[in-house]
Parts: C-alpha cells; structure tokens; sequence
C-alpha cells in the first residue's frame, strides 16, 4: 500500500480472533462498529449512504480489543485502537474503542459506541500551505443506536451521533459535527419491503464536510475530494425512499429516490486561497457547485454467488 493515486492491495479487513468462553480477543485490523448502517453495501437497505455515514464516522480501526457477553442481552466490547482510517504508520498515537449492546424482552435493542483518539487537524499542513503533516489534537465521537418493532410488519430504527475534535482547524476552537438519523421499515412480504431515511446531519465548522486529503507521492492531484470543494458549514438534510425486493434468496433490486438540501455558509473554492487571503470562488455542495438541494434517482441489483 502506498500513497500514489491509485490502489494497491485494499486491506478492508486483516486481522485474527480468538474465543474463550464468554470473551473473545480481537488483533489487526477491522471495520468500525459505529453507526446503523455498515461498509458491505449488501448490508444496507439503501443504495445510498446517509451524511452521518460519509462524512461523520470512521470506517476501519486498528488495534485489539476484547469482547465480554455478560447474557444473551448484553455484550460489552473494549481495546486500544491507532485512531479512525489508520493502517500504516500515518498516526502513531493511540486511542480507545468502547462498545456495548443491549436486547430487551420486547425485541428492541440499543448500541452505544465510544471512540477517544488523537486525529490529523486543519490547522496546519495543507490548509495553511504547509507541508501537509499535519498534528493531531484530541477527537471523540460517541453514537446510539435504538431499533424497535413497532408491529409484526413495521420496524422503526433511530441513530444520533455526536463528534468534536479540540483545534481542528484554528488553535482554542473546538469543531463539532453531530447528526440523527431515522428509518422506518415495512415489510409487505417475503419478498418486497419499503422503507424511509430521514437524515439531518450538522457540521459547524465546516471541517468534516469536504476538505484537502492530502497529495500523491509526485505532487500529483489531491486525493479525495477536489479542492474546489471545501468547508461547507451548516446542516445537511436528506429524504430517501424506497425499497427492496428479493426475487430469490441470493438477489436484491433497490429503487429509491432521494432528496438532499443543505443550509449554511457557501463552501470556499479555488482550493487554499481562502485560506491565505485570497477571493475564494463561492460554491454550493451540489451540481458542480451551483445548487443547495438535489434530487437523484435510480436503483441497483445485486446477486451474490
């Protein structure tokens, strides 16, 4: 794995587990277990993924952690961790992943997770024409997951986060980044279920929601997303309907139709300029900078073999 603009080997998952009565020891590196929805997009309802998802959570960790089942009711997880999206030597400090999920006699079942680690900021390296290493400064995000059957055939599930990051882009300036999402759905039949996602998710700073993800090792075109698209401060609303229908039990089809629109402050342009007291070009997240609100619409097939 190296820093060019195209990829090598991907490690989504590389590690090794062990049991031993009601504990078991996890070692490498491995998926997050924040949030509702999941990496496998087969494990999601939707063909899209909420702000929350893209933007707010980490998606891989690295470390070990050890997992106790106190009942059939209750797990409880703890480890050590190198931080959000790290599987090289980019962060050497360490951090803490704590989980715990609770069932309930009525079928509902609730997931907490707490992550505390030291993450690279914006408050120097690219983002101030440096040489883009960036420092660390310390992060936290805690999440909540609430599932509950409301009936035989209608299922509600809510999900809130909230994160902050200390001088993630000016020195004695927290920057904060919270969301909640809620989904309902309903299963017709063995074979078609429908469903909604609303999402509001809320970034103040402007340092989550787009941004410089550093160079490639020739100085070729920033990695990521363009740096014409950076620190959109507000909220972000997004709608999605649709549904799922399984024709057989190793194919799903996924319509949906989702409406996204944002309030808050433009997104600078012309990549550092804003940053070094240039007149940034004024942006809005969507269709090439020009609108604050979308509209898509589509769906996809998956078959496992």
């Amino acid at each position: 794995m190296g820093n060019d603009r195209f990829y090598g080997f991907d490690y989504l998952q590389f590690f090794g587990e062990v049991a031993y009565d009601k504990s078991k020891f996890r070692v490498g590196h491995f998926l997050s277990p924040v949030g509702y929805e999941v990496i496998p997009t087969t494990g999601n309802f939707f063909p899209t993924l909420p702000y929350i998802f893209q933007y707010g959570e980490p998606f891989t960790h690295t470390g070990g952690t050890w997992t106790y089942t106190v009942d059939e009711t209750l797990t409880v997880s703890t480890g050590i961790i190198r931080g959000w999206d790290n599987f090289g030597n980019n962060n050497p400090h360490l951090g803490n992943l704590t989980t715990l999920t609770k069932t309930f006699e009525d079928k509902s079942s609730y997931a907490t997770v707490f992550i505390w680690s030291s993450e690279p900021n914006q408050n120097n390296g690219e983002f101030a024409g440096g040489s883009g290493n960036r420092a660390h400064t310390p992060r936290f995000i805690w999440t909540h997951a609430y599932t509950k059957p409301l009936t035989e055939k209608l299922t509600y599930v809510g999900q809130f986060d909230y994160a902050q990051q200390t001088d993630a882009m000016v020195n004695g300036r927290l920057a904060r980044w919270y969301g909640w999402n809620q989904y309902l759905f309903y299963k017709v039949s063995d074979c078609w279920t429908w469903g909604t996602r609303f999402d509001i998710w809320r970034d103040e700073e402007g340092f989550r929601m787009g941004g410089f993800l550093g160079s490639t090792n020739n100085g070729a075109a920033l990695r990521g997303l363009s740096s014409s698209f950076n620190s959109f401060a507000g909220t972000n609303y997004e709608l999605s309907v649709g549904a799922n229908w399984r024709p057989n039990g190793n194919t799903v089809i996924r319509p949906a139709v989702r409406w996204d629109m944002f309030q808050g402050n433009s997104g600078w342009g012309a990549g550092q300029q804003a940053f070094n007291g240039g007149a940034p070009t004024v942006l809005r997240p969507y269709d090439n900078g020009a609108h604050d609100w979308q509209i898509l619409i589509g769906f996809d097939w998956i078959t496992l073999f």
